[in-house]
């Protein structure tokens, strides 16, 4: 017997639930690299605390990494080619859909 079907099994990518501060840092980060966790937030005019919890949200869905220096820390974006969705419904899924040549256990935040 096979596994059910999902849509990791015909395409290489996977769709991730965010908020919509994780899809504002998400474009940011797609715009600007390289870029430090001070800037993103003067960026994005943002209380410390609330764009340190989406950052390790992102963490966390392996979207973005975070890399401390001995004065800052940097946000490298994992997954440059990530698709964030617009629309009201839609506006809480990133995709990244690339089509795959072999089988991908991959598999869907929500």
């Amino acid at each position: 017997m096979g596994r059910p079907h999902t849509s990791a099994d015909s395409v290489c990518g996977m769709k991730i639930k965010m908020n919509p501060l994780e899809i504002r840092v998400v474009r940011l980060l797609k715009e600007r690299y390289p870029i430090t966790v001070d800037e993103l937030r003067d960026e994005l005019v943002v209380r410390p605390d609330t764009l340190m919890r989406a950052l390790k949200s992102l963490v966390v869905k392996q979207v973005v990494a975070l890399e401390p220096l001995t004065d800052m820390v940097y946000i490298r974006l994992l997954t440059p080619d990530i698709d964030v969705e617009g629309g009201r419904r839609s506006r809480d899924t990133a995709e990244n859909a690339k089509p795959c040549d072999h089988d991908d256990d991959s598999f869907t935040y929500m």
